[in-house]
This record gives structure tokens, sequence and C-alpha cells, in this order.
């Protein structure tokens, strides 16, 4: 039996364009701008954040980060052709960005924004820790010490 036959008469299938293969929306321009302290010159959503203009995919937002030898505004021309839908910049371009002072800064106030967002505040914090020697008690003492206790009766 085929599949159309099984169909409710009032159903309808779902309109198919080109933008429902696109990834789900990780950012809007707002919260790129309200996370960062930059402006931003439009409208756009990106569904994931990518460094390396080589890596941007379809709907990426492409960080230009300056460093000793190479600045990434040399290559957002390459970004934006392989899809990329928004770029985090210090200086203005034609192209959907966010307007920063410091690309590295901003990166760091993205990340920072992205773990704090979404979780309870007793899940916000961050925690790392290095053992040599007893490793393994030291592991299951920080994750005993970051589970969250049952109220006592």
């Amino acid at each position: 039996m085929s599949v159309a036959a099984l169909a409710h008469p009032r159903m309808r299938a779902w309109p198919r364009v080109a933008r429902d293969s696109l990834r789900l929306a990780l950012w809007s321009a707002d919260e790129i701008a309200e996370a960062t302290g930059g402006v931003a010159s439009g409208d756009f959503q990106c569904a994931g954040v990518e460094m390396d203009s080589r890596d941007v995919r379809p709907g990426d937002l492409f960080v230009a980060l300056k460093g000793e030898a190479m600045d990434g505004h040399r290559f957002i021309d390459k970004a934006f052709a392989a899809g990329a839908a928004a770029a985090i910049v210090d200086r203005p371009i034609d192209w959907p960005h966010v307007l920063v002072e410091d690309t590295t800064a901003a990166l760091h106030a993205l990340a920072a924004a992205a773990r704090t967002r979404g979780a309870a505040p007793c899940q916000r914090t961050c925690c790392a820790a290095r053992a040599r020697t007893a490793a393994r008690t030291t592991r299951a003492a920080t994750r005993r010490r970051g589970r969250p206790r049952a109220p006592r009766a």
C-alpha cells in the first residue's frame, strides 16, 4: 500500500522549498549583536559559526579573525561564496555583517553567551580539572560536586 493511500484526505504536504533543507537557525542578527556588543547591518539568521573560510557551510556565520600573519577579512568573499549568511567584522563590508571593534573578543563573547543561554542558573558553572595522581578519585569527586543535590526533608 502506498503512503498516499494512507494519508488523511484533509492532510496537506508541507510545501518543499530550498530553505526547508537548511539547518535550524542558531543565532539571529540581534542575538549576535547583543552578545558581542556590535551593530548588525540588517536582519539575518545563522545556523553555525566558523572561523575558517574553507569550512564554511550554507547558513554559517563567518568570523573574520586577525592573526599575526593573516587577516580573515581577506577571505570574506570566499566565505560568502561558500554560503555564509553573515560575518563578524571590524570594518564595514557589502555583505550582511555585525560590526565590532575586535573580532577575537567578539568570538569570545559569543562563546560565553552560547554557554549561558538556555541554561538554568545552577547549570551555568563551567569547571575544568586536571589530575596526575589519583585521577579517578579527582574526576569522581568533581562529578559528585557538580550534581545538584536533592532538597532535604
